[in-house]
C-alpha cells in the first residue's frame, strides 16, 4: 500500500496539477489569512465540499501554547470566513 501511495496511485491527476497552479500562483503573495480564503474559493468553484476545520480547538490550543499557532487560526479564519459568504 505504502509503494502505491508514494508512486502516487491514489492522486487524482488533474487536482494534483490543479493544486499546484493554484498555490504557486498564490502562496507567495498572500498571509494565512488570504491562504486560507483562497483554498476556500478554490473549494467552491471546484464544485466540491468544503472542509471541516475545529476553529475553536485551534483557538483554544493556540492562547494554551501562548499564540504559537496563529498561522493555522488565521487559516481557518479566511476558510470560514468565505464559507459564509459562499454556502453551498
Amino acid at each position: 500500500m505504502k509503494f502505491h501511495y508514494e508512486r502516487g496511485d491514489y492522486d487524482d491527476a488533474p487536482l494534483k496539477a490543479d493544486k499546484a497552479v493554484f498555490y504557486s500562483n498564490n502562496s507567495l503573495h498572500a498571509d494565512d489569512y488570504q491562504l486560507g480564503y483562497l483554498q476556500a474559493e478554490n473549494d467552491y468553484y471546484q464544485h466540491r465540499y468544503y472542509h471541516h476545520y475545529p476553529q475553536f480547538v485551534f483557538v483554544r490550543v493556540n492562547q494554551i501554547v501562548n499564540h504559537r499557532m496563529y498561522e493555522v487560526v488565521d487559516f481557518i479564519a479566511g476558510y470560514y470566513d468565505f464559507k459564509k459568504q459562499h454556502p453551498l
